[in-house]
């Protein structure tokens, strides 16, 4: 394209009459002139011979580079100087397939025939460009340009702006901070990573960038072009009046796709009463409807009347096989370091597999980039201290965080000498180093190693522990997709010792694995969105080796050998929204597992002699394929938006699960090993329903939900009457396949704003098993259906904070349960009127007392004065006020000669204040 200028410029006849006897020389002089007029002009060679000259007759130079039609040397203009130049310009330049266009009274440009009418739209449009970048008002701010403004051209449509919103203060990344374009377009949230996707339209744009905490801000750009804007936002200060800023949008239960999905961000769980002092990642979700545990010193959680094993638990894809430390009481997230919690209870992302029940996803921060920082918090149980700053200003960050038990003195205070005698301890370390390659990649390590101890008096002792260590690589490729890739090696162990005088034994068993994936999201635009990845992940399963707990005892060693797995999976999603009324959820994954030697398999006769004597063994050599399994798992959800207050979501989704936790319930202290699918442990599978209706109030003031689901199972092992589980290489022995149904109603209305805020829940939910095998033998409660372990009907929990001021709230929560079901005797007879021995019930048939709970608190949070570096803060805690004695079991003993006696368990039956204060500098 060229482009010329043109100003009105005319030749002058200057003459002069020197004499009046030279009239015929003048004459033919103007004769002359008049001839040479007709002929007009002529200008030979090449462009830019021929640009000087047409300059010389009307100004006219040459801005940018011409187009291949005017290359060349041979190059020829005639004008006629009678008419236009435009014209007679325009008719020279249309033999080569060019045309010039009269921007205005002094532009004029050359462009290609065919585009004469596109480019000078674009021209247009970036002269608009121009004129706004420069027209700005001094007492405004001045606008950002995004993307390049052509000398000829300037884009047109939908644009893609990405970028990065950071804490000013720390640079650290923000989750969930709002992005609003006021000139139209649908809203966005920064991610995991603090990156976010818009598309907006060409020219001027006004960007609302919101964040809890932090002080809302106001961006002006103009969009020239696709391109990237890092927000820098500024921590709110103190305020007279109240000001809601939410990391999410007000109505985001109403606007997400997927259902039961509950978030939570650690300023919320920092208001809940927190035992013994510290508030906790795990605790913090019993408060949530569908979530329970099975007492007071259980570690996990149930959802939806799932098992423990049916939950996958996991930080920034690393695996948590045990995630409580001391029995249940803490869990192993460092609460100073988590940065954001994420519990999937229904509808379960395509992202994630190999559970039936929840995914429970947190992530670790990313250390400060900017300054240090160090946080560190003294308990009446435990400490705990955080460190992160810059290791290279901008570039490169650590952070670092580690806690530290000494419970010991307490037990020393209580009146039983059992309790006196016994020992409980843990500790734990994590950190995070990552390093920016540049503004759209990273990379980094993560890991965590913890260990804890425990011994009752001089009877039993239990330590475990887990290490884990991750390298990512984080990627933007172009403006609309960002890729995910990682590398993961994780190890739990667990040692149970039996600390008799006579012969101790310690029977030790753990997991160890190996897992790679790789993740694209691609952004299409605001209302599409495509995420797809794999993953592999290698599993070394030690089920157990039963052996002398020192060098005197005569036990004999019994090893289980090890077991070998691969489990891998590939998957698609996208997420649509049609309209501002319906948006849809669509994924596939594909998942596959292959069991591998060296292992030794019994074969049987046949079905109805499966557990009779084996006929032969088969062994496999290392390496070798055992057994193999593989499943398509669809997930779909549907949002209909009823009106701006309501909405109504459907989903349904299928899952399977390759390995499952054996626990050997009948001992005192609960022994459990992983197990992987084999020849006759088929995979678990679920195929789940739910439906949910969303209404809010008084603009977003008050949340109400009501959802229903019914999930179908099959393949959960459950175990014969009086099983031999420890030691025991032939597992199909002691398991059998059962069917299983888990429905229920959940109820929830939440107040989020105001002096007074809080969550009132009810869940009503049934998770019901049957072992209907066709062998009398095998079959429970003869093939009828019963309560599974974990059925637990009803369950209230409330929560109420009292936000007395902004650094200041009251905190109290009361839980309601059901009390789980057990087996328990209902009679006896005599055998030789000697020993009595007891007749029990069918399987679950009875329950312990229903359970409840109140807990208090008062929280002091830091000041929020900038020029103060040390912050502190208090958090007092009085757990379970009311002192119930809550029945962890009810267990049946009976010595020689005696009958049958009744043992209520409660593990915490006291009341537990706690005090503890925390620095930030």
């Amino acid at each position: 394209m060229a482009m010329i200028t043109h100003g009105n410029h005319r030749e002058r006849l200057k003459s002069s009459i020197f004499t009046a006897t030279l009239f015929v020389s003048l004459a033919i002089w103007s004769t002359l002139s008049a001839q040479s007029m007709t002929a007009g002009k002529s200008a030979r060679g090449d462009w830019a011979t021929i640009r000087a000259r047409i300059s010389e007759w009307g100004d006219v130079h040459l801005f940018s580079d011409t187009t291949e039609a005017l290359k060349g040397s041979n190059l020829v203009f005639n004008w006629d100087s009678d008419s236009d130049l435009l014209t007679s310009f325009n008719a020279w330049l249309r033999e080569k397939g060019l045309t010039c266009i009269a921007y205005n009274e002094e532009t004029w440009i050359v462009v290609a025939y065919a585009d004469a009418e596109r480019s000078l739209e674009a021209w247009n449009r970036r002269n608009k460009l121009l004129e706004a970048i420069s027209a700005q008002p001094s007492d405004q701010v001045s606008a950002t340009v995004i993307g390049a403004i052509q000398s000829g051209e300037a884009a047109k449509g939908q644009l893609t702006l990405t970028g990065i919103v950071r804490d000013e203060e720390t640079g650290e990344t923000i989750i969930g901070a709002t992005i609003i374009p006021q000139q139209g377009g649908d809203p966005t949230v920064s991610d995991v990573d603090g990156t976010f996707t818009l598309q907006l339209p060409v020219g001027e744009n006004r960007l609302t960038v919101q964040s809890i905490g932090m002080e809302e801000k106001e961006i002006p750009i103009v969009m020239a072009g696709e391109g990237e804007l890092d927000v820098f936002l500024h921590r709110a200060s103190l305020q007279l009046e109240e000001v809601v800023v939410s990391e999410k949008a007000a109505d985001q239960n109403l606007r997400s796709l997927t259902m039961g999905i509950e978030q939570l961000n650690m300023k919320e769980i920092a208001k809940l009463p927190a035992f013994l002092g510290e508030f906790d990642v795990i605790k913090s979700l019993i408060s949530l409807p569908g979530v329970s545990t099975a007492g007071e010193g259980v570690g996990g959680i149930n959802v939806r009347g799932g098992n423990i094993d049916q939950n996958l638990i996991i930080q920034d894809d690393i695996i948590y096989f045990n995630p409580s430390h001391a029995l249940g009481f803490f869990s192993l997230f460092h609460p100073d370091l988590v940065d954001d919690v994420k519990l999937f209870k229904g509808n379960i992302p395509a992202k994630y597999g190999g559970r039936l029940s929840s995914v429970l996803s947190t992530g670790m921060r990313t250390g400060s980039k900017e300054e240090w920082t160090i946080k560190a918090g003294l308990g009446i149980m435990s400490s705990k201290l955080a460190l992160e700053g810059p290791l290279v200003n901008n570039k490169t960050s650590i952070i670092l965080g580690g806690r530290i038990s000494y419970i010991n003195w307490i037990l020393g205070l209580v009146n039983l000498p059992d309790v006196q005698d016994s020992r409980v301890s843990f500790s734990d370390f994590q950190g995070k180093l990552d390093h920016r390659l540049n503004n759209k990649s990273s990379i980094g390590l993560e890991g965590y190693q913890g260990s804890d101890y425990l011994r009752f008096a001089n009877e039993a002792r239990f330590n475990y522990g887990t290490r884990s260590l991750a390298a990512y690589y984080n990627t933007l490729i172009g403006n609309r997709a960002n890729l995910n890739t990682k590398l993961i090696y994780g190890n739990y162990y667990s040692d149970l010792g039996d600390l008799k005088i006579l012969n101790p034994s310690v029977f030790k068993t753990g997991i160890e694995y190996v897992k790679g994936r790789s993740e694209l999201v691609f952004q299409k635009n605001q209302r599409a969105t495509w995420v797809g990845g794999f993953e592999a992940t290698r599993y070394q399963v030690n089920p157990g080796i039963l052996g002398p707990d020192n060098d005197e005892s005569v036990v004999v060693k019994e090893e289980t050998p090890r077991e070998q797995g691969i489990e891998g999976a590939l998957y698609l999603e996208t997420e649509q929204r049609f309209s501002d009324l319906f948006s849809f959820s669509a994924g596939l994954r594909f998942s596959g597992f292959i069991l591998q030697g060296p292992k030794r398999v019994r074969n049987y006769a046949g079905p109805d002699q499966l557990y009779d004597e084996a006929t032969d063994t088969t062994s496999y050599a290392k390496g070798a394929t055992v057994a193999s399994y593989f499943g398509l798992e669809p997930r779909v959800s549907m949002n209909y938006r009823m009106n701006e207050t309501s909405s109504l979501k459907l989903g349904a989704t299928r899952t399977y699960q390759y390995l499952s936790l054996i626990s050997n319930t009948v001992a005192a202290t609960p022994v459990d090993f992983w197990k992987l699918a084999d020849s006759y442990l088929k995979p678990q599978r679920a195929d789940g329903i739910s439906l949910g209706y969303y209404r809010n109030f008084k603009n977003n003031e008050w949340e109400t939900s009501a959802e229903v689901y019914y999930k179908v199972l099959q393949n959960v092992p459950e175990y014969r009457d009086f099983p031999d589980l420890l030691g025991n290489e032939f597992l199909e022995t002691e398991l059998v396949p059962a069917e299983g149904q888990n429905y229920g109603l959940e109820l929830s209305i939440k107040k989020n704003l105001g002096l007074l805020t809080g969550r009132l829940s009810y869940t009503y939910s049934r998770a019901i098993r049957r072992v209907n095998t066709g062998i009398p033998e095998l079959d429970v409660n003869r093939g009828g259906w019963y309560p599974s372990y974990f059925d637990k009907p009803h369950d209230i929990t409330t929560l109420l904070n009292f936000n007395i001021m902004q650094r200041l709230s009251l905190n109290v929560s009361f839980t309601y349960s059901s009390g789980r079901p057990i087996t328990a005797p209902t009679g006896k007879y005599t055998d030789w009127h000697v020993v009595s021995v007891p007749i029990y019930s069918d399987r679950n048939q009875y329950r312990i007392p229903d359970y409840y709970r109140m807990d208090v608190s008062a929280n002091l949070f830091p000041g929020y004065r900038k020029d103060r570096r040390l912050k502190s803060s208090w958090s007092l805690s009085v757990y379970n006020l009311l002192g119930r004695k809550n029945a962890y079991s009810i267990y049946f003993r009976q010595k020689p000669f005696q009958s049958l006696s009744t043992y209520r368990l409660a593990v915490l039956g006291s009341i537990f204040p706690s005090i503890t204060y925390n620095l930030e500098w």
